[in-house]
Formats: structure tokens, sequence, C-alpha cells
């Protein structure tokens, strides 16, 4: 008797812990996704930079999100992102903090340069394809894609 009580709450404790894995790995899929095509726009609330790289924090949804953005030096047809304005900003994920950088502070780009996530606050680094350097470009460029982890 003993011996199928052990058993039924040992098989009862895999299942319910396989159930709880799949929920929480489906909130932080979901958690992830950006509604590119919603009429609210981005607000930038902090722009810093690294050596070769912007970084541009806006706000959207209740949520902060960090935009990685190349240096150049020049730009045809610029109109510069400025603090405090709303722009329509097309982000594509390039990092998320999970999965094999799950324990990264940061990631290394470029030139022994370093982006860090920010704790719970900021966990993913987004490019867009409409910034370049602090330029919002009326076409779609390339924005941020060359930046690759080292």
């Amino acid at each position: 008797m003993l011996k199928s009580k052990f058993l039924f709450l040992l098989i009862l404790s895999i299942f319910s812990c396989k159930e709880n894995h799949k929920s929480i790995n489906n909130q932080n899929i979901n958690a992830y996704k950006i509604d590119n095509k919603t009429d609210q726009l981005f607000q930038v609330k902090k722009i810093d930079s690294t050596l070769d790289t912007y970084l541009i924090y806006a706000f959207k949804s209740g949520r902060y999100h960090k935009i990685l953005s190349e240096k150049l030096t020049s730009i045809n047809d610029c109109r510069e992102i400025k603090l405090y304005n709303n722009y329509n900003f097309n982000l594509d994920t390039l990092y998320i903090q999970s999965g094999i950088y799950e324990h990264a502070a940061g990631i290394e780009i470029g030139d022994k340069e370093v982006v860090y996530f920010e704790g719970d606050s900021i966990t993913v680094l987004y490019s867009s394809n409409n910034i370049k350097g602090l330029c919002i470009i009326d076409k779609e460029g390339n924005g941020c894609k060359s930046l690759k982890p080292r």
C-alpha cells in the first residue's frame, strides 16, 4: 500500500512539473513579441552610446526596449532621433537573455565592445530597420543587422 501511494505521488509530481514548465515557456515567448503594426508609437526616453554603437531606450506598451544602432559618420536624408519624441520603430530581436544567453550579463559585439542586459527590466536587445545611426529613415535600411555576438 505504501509503495502504491509513493508511486502515485511520484507520477503526479512529474506531470505537474511538466505542465508548469510549458506555461512558463509560453509566457516568456509572448513577452518578446512586439506589435509593430499598432498605432502606438515608441517614446525615446534615453540615448546612450558605446564606442561604435548607439543605445536607444524607447518605451511602448508599458515596457522599455533597448535598441542598438551602429554609429555612422554620414547619413543621407537624416531625421534626427530626439529625446522624448515619439517614433514608429520597426523592431527586430537581436538577442534574448534566455537559452544560450540566459546567464549572460551582456553581449560582446564589434571590437571588444559589450552591450548589457539590464536585470529584469531589459532582457531583449533590438535593432530597427528604419534607424541608421541616430536617424529615422523613411526607407527600410540595414539598421543594426551587422552587429553579431563574438
